[in-house]
């Protein structure tokens, strides 16, 4: 009888799974399925995370554009230019400038 690395018997119907050439198909198909499910579910995330970053930085060319009264192209050249400087991602950049704005908003609201 066959056992798995631990030493624990397989059970008949196992056993014969593994060992018949529709078995060790079956098993390498859904195993390839499972792969090939998992790279999907990581381009999806990453997707998700490429939009997620493009909406911060859409938001922050607008506050730049408004206040610094740009155009949407050196608004994104002066996002581009400063998140180089400072070594941060543009999506970085892009928080930190919303998370400024909220907290000047908050201040002007307070006074």
């Amino acid at each position: 009888m066959l056992a798995l690395n631990d030493g624990q018997p397989l059970g008949d119907l196992t056993a014969n799974a593994l060992t018949s050439p529709l078995g060790r198909s079956l098993i390498e198909l859904t195993q390839a399925q499972a792969s090939r499910l998992q790279g999907l579910s990581d381009e999806l995330e990453n997707t998700r995370k490429a939009l997620r970053e493009r909406k911060l930085i859409e938001r922050a060319k607008g506050l730049i554009m408004a206040h610094q009264e740009m155009s949407e192209e050196e608004a994104y050249r002066f996002l581009r230019k400063t998140s180089m400087d400072q070594s941060k991602s543009m999506a970085d950049m892009a928080q930190a400038i919303l998370d400024l704005s909220a907290m000047l908003k908050r201040k002007d609201a307070n006074t």
